[in-house]
């Protein structure tokens, strides 16, 4: 009889600008029961005047929080739960506007921070603005999708 490998599937939502690359953050919900939801963001060294192809990408524990918390949480993104329900937002939806809430409020357990370069070094960045370089902890083939590191890091859950 032949041994089958268990392969778990998640669902990764995307939460930041229209590509990876420009920033923003991966969850998924398998553990919202029990009260968190895991991430990953990715922040490009080029916001901080960095070259274009090194990003941090740091995995993180979003934890949920209800009640008065939650409308604190959500206040600081100039929402609340009561008119989400008035303006016909279904619960899946508050929920991920939640997680949304709670990441930009910086309610989450951050992992260890990734330095990761895409490709070789950018030889045409010349150090703009004071950047010191930090040193490369992964590096990745020139091509590679951010995102797809990011969604491998979620899935393995490290």
């Amino acid at each position: 009889m032949a041994i089958k490998q268990h392969q778990t599937r998640y669902q990764f939502f995307w939460s930041g600008d229209i590509n990876p690359e420009n920033g923003g953050h991966f969850y998924r919900l398998d553990g919202v029961e029990y009260g968190y939801a895991s991430g990953v963001i990715i922040t490009p060294c080029s916001d901080a005047g960095g070259p274009d192809n090194l990003f941090w990408v740091t995995p993180i524990t979003v934890n949920l929080r209800t009640g008065e918390e939650l409308e604190k949480i959500l206040f600081t993104v100039g929402a609340s739960t009561s008119a989400m329900i008035e303006s016909g937002m279904n619960a899946r939806a508050r929920l991920h506007a939640a997680i949304d809430a709670h990441i930009s409020y910086g309610v989450y357990d951050q992992g260890c921070c990734a330095c990761v370069q895409v490709g070789p070094m950018d030889e045409s960045w010349s150090n703009r603005g004071g950047f010191d370089m930090p040193r490369t902890t992964v590096r990745l083939r020139a091509g590679a999708c951010i995102g797809n590191y990011a969604k491998k890091i979620l899935r393995e859950g490290a």
